[in-house]
């Protein structure tokens, strides 16, 4: 990578040219990152700019923005009120290490895991926020309409319910799916 960015500027390419140009530039001894997303394109991974046309490009040494003229795909450089848009040194660091993070992945795999990582995260939300003893109605599974008392928390996601069957009192396992989360009086 050689020495680090002193200033940060942000800059536009020429559609589809953002990976051509942050080649050439470091070609030039310029600091260039192009923010890149990981998604499923037709059962294909693909890598495709996560800011499309647009490229972070770092001074360092003794280049200036005069020395980025003539870089084919080029567009020119993001103004703000006449003036040219430098980013924060930081902003280009927390872009890299969100991206090497898998913040920026968008693959069908990667969102499965998501997906089932909120959906774990809630089931145990839902099991510490029932209550030992808590009357619970069953609303799924062979226990249907029936009403329980919650006796235990078997991990990961099934209960233990005292259950009043045929006048006797049982402990019966159950699914926390199959229960409906209990009313908290206010």
């Amino acid at each position: 990578m050689g020495a680090a960015a002193a200033e940060w500027v942000v800059a536009y390419t020429d559609p589809k040219r953002e990976a051509d140009v942050a080649r050439t530039l470091r070609r030039r001894a310029f600091a260039a990152y192009v923010p890149a997303m990981t998604v499923t394109r037709r059962r294909q991974t693909v890598t495709q700019p996560l800011l499309p046309r647009y490229v972070f490009i770092g001074l360092r040494g003794r280049l200036t923005l005069y020395d980025l003229r003539q870089t084919p795909g080029l567009e020119g450089v993001v103004r703000t009120g006449g003036k040219p848009s430098f980013v924060a040194p930081g902003l280009v660091a927390g872009l890299r290490l969100q991206e090497e993070a898998g913040l920026f992945d968008f693959t069908t795999e990667r969102e499965a895991e998501r997906a089932a990582r909120a959906f774990a995260d809630s089931r145990a939300a839902r099991m510490a926020a029932l209550p030992l003893a808590a009357t619970v109605r069953l609303v799924q599974g062979p226990w249907r309409g029936f009403r329980g008392t919650v006796v235990e928390k078997l991990p990961p996601d099934r209960l233990r319910l005292g259950m009043t069957l045929f006048g006797r009192t049982f402990e019966v396992p159950v699914s926390l799916d199959d229960i409906e989360p209990p009313v908290v009086a206010k």
